[in-house]
């Protein structure tokens, strides 16, 4: 039987949340969400959080 919408939500954050990933909301101009969406295409991702994830990644390393 097919999920509903709340029911694949429900198990995406029960996923995310296994993951170790926490909920957060970021206000965005539109020239950094583009910038993140192109990272997202470029490295073949499934989500703009996985974009963002991998530049902080990417950046942290040069702090390092």
């Amino acid at each position: 039987m097919a999920m509903t919408a709340a029911e694949r939500k429900s198990k995406e954050k029960t996923q995310k949340n296994a993951m170790g990933l926490l909920r957060r909301s970021y206000w965005l101009d539109e020239k950094s969400l583009a910038t993140i969406e192109k990272i997202r295409k470029s490295n073949s991702l499934k989500s703009n959080d996985e974009a963002l994830t991998l530049l902080i990644e990417l950046a942290s390393r040069q702090l390092d």
